[in-house]
């Protein structure tokens, strides 16, 4: 610390030195220029008294004029007055001496300044050089005034001033105050903006203030200094205002000194300091280490004891006897120590045997009764029940946690509550006879104990309690009550009771409930000789929305259907949810016009329901049965059969729309029906067990010869693997609804395996068939956005073909569809047409780009004048419409010649290619033009064209 202060106070010191000589160098420069100022002041005055000695004869103006004549020589070299100049009442100079130039320097408001104030005026004036300004008022004539102006240089000032102090000295002034005479680049110090007019130490203090003006700003240096390095050297550097400048021309004087060697002393003053103080410590360190070296020895060997002996370590005892045994003078307090250690040592070894005798008694008895409370305490506060005593006036002593729960009172460490309550009042049981009866009877010994159970209020909430009061044994007027909470075992039988009878989804009643009621309505039916009927309905493409929108979706359905109907049926009518989308209504005593009535309001209603599905609007539709009993069966089971077959039946014959279907007891259309049902279930269980698979079959591109897409055929495979042609299971699942299902498998698979032809190299288009009223419904989009979902590359590679088995219920919806899809880059075609359902009407309005003719009028084509004209009409009016047409069933080449005669676009049939699961290899067509006979197909196209000829002429 010493040191510390030492060196700090050597280099305050010499701070303060140089901060004392800074301001006597600012005295010696004020005072200095107050000296010349004094001086040019007292010469003014001297020419003034002189001239007034002079021939009173002549005029003042005169006078003044030879007397500042007669002494011009002295003024220049004895005073180093540098001009004077003589200004009459016009402010015209009429006199001046020394300097040629120094009438335009000087500023014109200073004369002014003299004329208006008429007193003195001191100025320092710096242009290409500085000097000290005064000027005089003078009275020139009786009644005039003159202006007498005398100019000393500062330059010898400032080299007098160096040669006293041995610094450089500058003077510094604003570039622009030096005028056209400075403007020399090594003159001017750029990063202060400022011009030196007078400097001395040359081109060295030039180079160091050009250096150290980039290092410090010239405000840090006005009155105050700064030490900064310059070539080896520490120069200090500061600037003094000079007192009589003008804020304009702000001239100041600059000290340079290099104090080098003043620091160089001052280091190594304080290296030198710094090296003793390191020696005297190292030296005190040395002897103190030498004087305390043995006792620390020993104190460490203590200091190793005693923590052990806190850890309860006496095996460490052993190091003791290590120390020296000394007496007398030779004992120190280290000796003391050890001592201390050892009885210390030998009163915790007596003290902790019998502190382990006390706590091994206390650490048994204290965990039996820890283990006597804690049993308690937990099986009290525990225990799922209300337990509390009560006395004989009902007032609780003490309370579980379960019981202060309950009646939102908060519990003591003692598990009594904060406030006195009474069992009665709290639990509501005052004005219960039964029950205040049966406790006071338990108090005046007419029992040990009193149960009873029943609902209870507390806090808001309801709960159904069992209560049984027992009489303490050896605890005089005091009950032990015990409360059991049995509502969540109430609710759960209540619950169960219910949903025994009812679908927890829709809140209807279900299958045995409804089974329980119908057999108990035929009963009644047959005993009153009254009849009723069975309304039996499922939701149409239900599984589709299913799949499509999620199962919420189709539980939100299902919800909504319920209720809407259940609002259009009497309460007396027994509706249920029989499972899935199935539902079952039990109507008793209803006329054939009624239930006509009833089926068609049931259809009404479900037609008014729109349900938003994940951003899509959806129209609903249900398919009916309807059976009469007894008139269709005695039995429960004969009339769910035979209703079944009824829906199936309005399924068919499902156009998009609600419908309904009366039972028919016809031999013939039951047969039918069963038959139908039979290959609902086949195609279902093929959907389910995915016993379905595409062939692809190749379309030819006529004019271009070569292969343009290919139709993606569906196939259904039986249990043996065996080919299901599409003609047998196709018009079912039309008639049943299932074509949808079927549709949105095709078009999943086509993606699939168009993703798979590409990854081998084959670009490829597919044709895909599907129903128009699969494509009007709303689930066909969303379906067909999440599956080519981030694969819009594959929009244009796909057609879909519209089959024409069913009419178009609604053209401009479908080409509204149409038209959206074809935006995002698919393409239509018309399937089958001049055949089923299609018509012109549909050619004019649908927006498809293809139309495929019929194969049943291509395949007679060569042989029948009717399918040629009906053939060469379609095309005629397709090409007409901008659509390309596509010939179905070209068996031979015979037929392939024929339709490009007529100038049909495309080919489809077995002459072409064979459905398969794979594509042709690389496209091969060879056998179109290379197997066949030349000459033969010559013949063949020679044949067609004479044939096409005649046909015309015809």
């Amino acid at each position: 610390m010493i040191t510390i202060f030492g060196q700090s106070n050597l280099e305050q010191t010499f701070i303060q030195e140089r901060d004392r000589i800074l301001k006597d160098r600012q005295r010696s420069i004020n005072t200095a220029l107050f000296s010349i100022q004094k001086q040019l002041l007292h010469i003014a005055g001297h020419l003034q008294g002189q001239a007034a000695q002079l021939d009173p004869d002549l005029t003042l103006r005169k006078r003044l004029s030879e007397t500042v004549h007669s002494n011009w020589d002295q003024l220049n070299f004895e005073w180093e007055v540098d001009a004077v100049l003589l200004y009459g009442s016009d402010q015209e100079a009429w006199l001046q001496l020394g300097l040629p130039s120094m009438q335009s320097l000087l500023p014109k408001e200073w004369l002014n300044a003299v004329y208006r104030s008429e007193s003195p005026l001191d100025k320092i004036l710096c242009r290409h050089s500085c000097w000290q300004v005064v000027a005089v008022p003078v009275l020139i004539d009786t009644n005039q005034n003159g202006v007498m102006i005398l100019v000393k240089s500062l330059v010898d000032a400032v080299i007098e001033f160096q040669q006293s102090t041995a610094a450089d000295v500058g003077i510094l002034i604003p570039p622009g105050n030096s005028g056209n005479a400075l403007q020399n680049p090594l003159r001017r110090i750029p990063n202060w903006q400022r011009d030196i007019v007078a400097l001395t130490g040359g081109a060295t203090a030039q180079e160091a203030l050009q250096t150290l003006s980039e290092d410090v700003a010239l405000e840090k240096l006005v009155n105050q200094r700064k030490v900064l390095p310059f070539k080896q050297q520490n120069l200090e550097l500061a600037i003094v205002s000079l007192s009589a400048q003008s804020p304009a021309e702000q001239a100041s004087v600059l000290i340079i000194e290099d104090v080098s060697g003043q620091l160089n002393e001052l280091n190594s003053t304080i290296k030198t300091l710094l090296l003793s103080a390191l020696v005297i410590l190292i030296s005190a360190e040395i002897a103190l280490l030498g004087m305390l070296w043995s006792p620390m020895s020993q104190l460490r060997k203590v200091a190793t004891v005693l923590p052990e002996l806190a850890r309860n370590d006496r095996n460490r005892l052993d190091l003791l006897p290590q120390l020296p045994k000394k007496s007398g003078l030779l004992r120190n307090e280290i000796h003391n120590l050890q001592d201390s250690s050892v009885d210390l040592a030998e009163k915790l070894a007596e003290m902790d045997e019998q502190i382990k005798l006390r706590t091994r008694g206390l650490k048994i008895r204290s965990r039996e009764l820890l283990a006597e409370k804690n049993f308690a305490t937990t099986l009290i506060n525990n225990v799922q029940a209300i337990i509390l005593t009560q006395d004989k006036d009902g007032n609780i002593h003490l309370i579980n946690n379960e019981g202060c729960m309950l009646l939102g009172t908060p519990m003591t460490a003692d598990n009594q509550t904060k406030e006195q309550m009474n069992f009665l009042s709290s639990f509501g049981f005052i004005e219960d006879d039964m029950v205040t009866q049966g406790i006071a009877s338990l108090h005046q010994n007419h029992g040990n104990s009193f149960q009873h159970e029943g609902e209870l209020e507390l806090r808001g909430q309801n709960y159904y309690m069992q209560w049984k009061h027992s009489l303490l044994p050896g605890k005089d007027e005091m009950v032990l009550t015990v409360g059991i909470d049995l509502s969540g075992r109430k609710a759960a039988e209540d619950n169960l009771a219910w949903l025994a009878d009812h679908d927890h989804l829709t809140k209807l009643f279900n299958r045995r409930h409804f089974q329980r009621e119908f057999e108990q309505i035929l009963k009644r039916s047959h005993r009153n000789k009254r009849s009723g009927a069975l309304f039996f309905f499922d939701i149409d493409q239900f599984k589709v929305i299913n799949d499509t929108s999620g199962h919420p979706a189709g539980d939100r359905l299902l919800c909504e259907v319920a209720n809407h109907l259940s609002l259009g049926i009497r309460n007396i009518d027994v509706f249920a949810r029989l499972g899935g989308d199935e539902f079952g209504l039990l109507v008793e005593e209803i006329n054939d016009e009624g239930i006509i009535i009833l089926a068609q309001k049931l259809c009404d209603i479900v037609g008014n329901i729109e349900v938003n599905l994940e951003g899509l609007k959806h129209k609903i539709s249900i398919s009916i049965g309807i059976v009469r009993f007894p008139a269709h069966g005695k039995e429960v089971d004969e009339l769910m059969a035979n209703v079944d077959l009824a829906m199936y039946k309005a399924k068919a014959n499902n156009n998009g729309r609600s419908n309904w279907q009366m039972y028919s007891a016809s031999s013939s259309k039951k047969g039918e029906l069963v038959k139908t049902v039979d290959w609902q279930a086949r195609i279902r269980t093929a959907l389910d067990l995915q016993r379905l698979t595409l062939y692809y079959q190749p379309i030819y591109d006529i004019k271009n010869k070569t292969i343009s897409h290919y139709e993606a055929l569906l196939r259904m495979l039986d249990e043996q693997g065996n080919i299901i042609p599409p003609g047998q299971f196709i018009p079912i699942a039309e008639q049943t609804g299932l074509i949808m299902e079927l549709d949105q498998y095709v078009v999943q698979q086509a993606i699939r395996d168009l993703l798979r032809f590409q990854s081998q190299g084959q670009d490829i288009h597919i044709a895909i068939n599907i129903s128009a009223n699969a494509l009007a419904s709303g689930e066909f989009i969303q379906s067909l956005t999440q599956i080519t979902l981030n694969r819009q590359t594959l929009h244009g590679k796909i057609i879909f073909e519209l089959t024409e088995t069913a009419a178009v219920e609604d053209v401009r919806a479908t080409a509204d569809i149409i038209n959206s899809c074809k935006r995002m880059g698919y393409h239509f075609s018309i399937d089958d047409f001049g055949k089923g359902y299609a018509s012109w009407f549909y050619l004019r309005e649908l927006p498809v780009d293809y139309v495929k003719i019929d194969g049943s009028f291509v395949q007679n084509l060569s042989s029948s004048k009717e399918d040629y004209l009906f053939v060469q009409a379609i095309n005629n009016v397709a090409q007409g419409l901008g659509k390309k047409t596509v010939a179905e069933f070209v068996e031979d080449a015979e037929s392939l010649a024929l339709i490009e005669e007529l100038g049909i676009d495309y080919a489809q049939g077995y002459y072409i290619g064979k459905p398969a699961e794979q594509l042709l290899k690389d496209g091969d067509i060879s056998h179109l033009d290379g197997n066949a006979d030349t000459t033969s197909n010559v013949t063949a196209i020679q044949k067609n064209k004479d044939y096409a000829k005649n046909i015309n002429k015809g």
